[in-house]
């Protein structure tokens, strides 16, 4: 890979990063006041707040993967064992952010009975990009364990 490439690669996950940890930062007052005078949700303030920074930080712990795996590539290992533990750690950090993404608008519109449609199609956007993104990372999982199978078989042949 060239370097260049890879240099502008991480740039951006430092850039990613940074804007993740920004927005925990506001997270919380962010919740306050978007809840506002209603006194039916400030009990879940906090609790939908934390679960919030618990999705960015499934999303931090993506980038950190993307940065990992980025280095076996410039190292040219990137059909390796550890490629595809990366990537799974990828997949099951992806499943858990839609889950955490998911609920609060889940818990408004069906245990609260708030919200109206807005929060019935923030549920059904949520959970449709995020399982959509799951089973893309899924696949690309498939497909690089597929391929490392196939490097060992070649290296095996030469």
């Amino acid at each position: 890979m060239n370097s260049a490439i890879a240099t502008l690669i991480r740039a951006l996950l430092i850039f990613l990063f940074a804007g993740s940890l920004l927005i925990q930062f506001l997270l919380p007052n962010g919740a306050h006041e978007m809840a506002g005078d209603m006194t039916e949700v400030q009990h879940l303030i906090w609790p939908f707040a934390i679960i919030g920074i618990l999705a960015i930080i499934c999303f931090q712990v993506v980038l950190g993967t993307i940065w990992h795996l980025l280095t076996l590539t410039v190292h040219g290992s990137v059909f390796s064992g550890a490629s595809l533990r990366s990537a799974t750690i990828i997949v099951i950090a992806c499943a858990a952010a839609t889950f955490l993404a998911s609920y609060p608008f889940f818990h408004m519109t069906f245990v609260l009975r708030l919200g109206g449609p807005g929060f019935v199609l923030g549920l059904i956007g949520v959970g449709a990009v995020g399982t959509t993104i799951t089973l893309l990372m899924l696949t690309l999982r498939t497909i690089l364990k597929a391929a490392t199978s196939n490097r060992l078989e070649l290296d095996e042949v030469i």
